[in-house]
């Protein structure tokens, strides 16, 4: 942290006590320091740069099964505890819900330090240092002839201190690092203009990509389009590359959380212990690899984080269920809730009963890329042709509220190409967008349980060769 951080566990202590005294039969509380750095460069000069610590403190209190939630970025202990007595008379005026309640204290716990989540090399980057490494990778880019035009480049990191306390007797910390670097590219001209992007985002600063690595598979990706030949429409052997991989991985997430489960939101819902996948597949939602986006000691439900199967050879064999859809549902937790905006939101905002995925992945087979592509092309149909084409997916700018629920979102890339490109596709979680330094103000009001609405999709692919815009090349 670039300032020294304040005695976050004995202040979180401290309020559940005191919601304790003001008549909650339960109590959590959470509370975020955290620290950004993100740089905007196109063309060689800066066009957005923000630096900002922020410190965020978030509280939930139950009486009598009704519950009440309240946030506050101002950490004065007299402003915490009114919010702590308003948030108890205003649970009293709520609903009672059976389900309601913290999860049981659990004596197992997850050594922080043995995960490797924090990186002291990134707090000793100067502000120098990580606007050169942008100006880097876009000049970098700039230098092959075939670019006509940069979207810009981004460098980002995060530094966050993450406190939960609850009156069950949990207390848990832990400090977290994130860094990405990306830029976006356009090639060719008016009739014939293609963009892509490439990013690295890593927990420690040694992993990440080199500038002159990530603008050549930017280059790459980009050119790769230019001069597209159309097919005729014809039914073809589909192979996805890692980042739309990450992207369907993210629609399956939306369709196992417990939430859109009991809701009866999933086309999933009910088919726990049948085959929804070919028996190749295989996802696991692991959040105790070290050094690794995604992992944390444990959840915002005080529970330890896990490694779970979700699809074990085409088997469902879980949902991620948070203890509340745990209850609903007559499951167990799966140690990936995201509701008190403790290490998964890197903010103090309560936000009721949410699900996040941990890390979420597709297990590896057998097969390397260039055996697929053989096979795709021993298998296509006598008058067929094995294709190359860049897969469409969802425009955001065309819904509201920004991307579908479930899409990843990587911060390093720079906003427009995250506008253009859906977000990025490395497997981020929202610790590493901005943290509580968005948050303005004092805010107590409950807040309404947030969900979302899955839609089924067919699974089979058709490449349209007569459609605008539908330009593919032979593999």
């Amino acid at each position: 942290m670039k300032k020294e951080a304040p005695a976050l566990r004995d202040l979180a202590e401290s309020l559940v006590a005191f919601a304790g005294k003001c008549g909650a039969d339960e109590a959590e509380v959470s509370v975020v320091d955290g620290y950004e750095f993100n740089v905007d460069v196109r063309r060689g000069r800066i066009e957005t740069l923000i630096e900002a610590g922020s410190r965020s403190a978030g509280l939930r209190v139950i009486k009598d099964k009704k519950t009440a939630y309240a946030s506050s970025s101002d950490l004065d202990m007299g402003t915490l505890k009114r919010l702590v007595r308003s948030a108890v008379r205003r649970a009293a005026l709520g609903n009672p819900d059976e389900f309601a309640g913290l999860a049981p204290f659990a004596k197992e716990r997850v050594d922080a330090a043995a995960l490797r989540l924090y990186d002291p090399a990134i707090a000793g980057l100067d502000s120098k240092t990580k606007i050169g490494l942008a100006l880097r990778t876009e000049r970098a880019a700039l230098s092959d002839k075939r670019i006509t035009n940069s979207y810009g480049a981004t460098f980002a990191s995060n530094e966050i201190r993450s406190v939960l306390a609850m009156s069950n007797g949990f207390v848990g910390e832990y400090e977290q690092t994130y860094c990405g670097l990306g830029v976006g590219l356009q090639a060719g001209d008016t009739d014939n203009r293609v963009e892509d992007s490439w990013s690295s985002s890593k927990r420690h600063f040694k992993d990440l990509e080199t500038p002159e690595e990530i603008a050549r598979k930017a280059v790459e990706r980009t050119v790769r389009q230019l001069k597209p030949r159309k097919i005729r429409t014809q039914n073809v052997p589909v192979i996805f590359e890692p980042t739309q991989t990450a992207w369907l991985m993210g629609f399956l997430f939306g369709c196992v959380t417990g939430t859109a489960v009991y809701q009866k939101a999933s086309f999933l819902e009910g088919k726990l212990g049948r085959r929804v996948g070919n028996e190749r597949v295989t996802v696991v939602d692991d959040g105790l690899l070290p050094g690794e986006l995604g992992s944390h000691p444990f959840d915002s439900d005080g529970l330890p984080c896990r490694r779970t199967v979700v699809v074990e050879r085409g088997i469902l064999r879980n949902y991620l269920c948070n203890i509340y859809a745990a209850r609903k549902l007559g499951l167990q937790s799966a140690g990936s809730a995201d509701g008190s905006g403790v290490g998964t939101l890197g903010g103090g905002c309560v936000e009721g009963d949410i699900v996040a995925a941990v890390r979420i992945e597709l297990q590896p087979g057998c097969d390397v890329r260039g055996d697929l592509a053989a096979q795709a092309q021993e298998r296509r149909p006598p008058s067929g042709h094995p294709t190359w084409t860049k897969m469409s997916r969802p425009r955001p700018w065309k819904r509201r509220g920004g991307l579908p629920q479930g899409v990843p979102r990587d911060p390093g890339l720079p906003r427009r190409v995250r506008r253009q490109h859906g977000g990025g596709l490395a497997p981020l979680r929202r610790e590493h967008l901005a943290p509580a330094a968005r948050q303005r103000g004092v805010r107590d009001e409950g807040r309404d349980q947030e969900h979302e609405l899955v839609p089924e999709r067919a699974a089979r692919a058709r490449v349209r060769g007569d459609a605008p815009g539908a330009g593919a090349r032979r593999g």
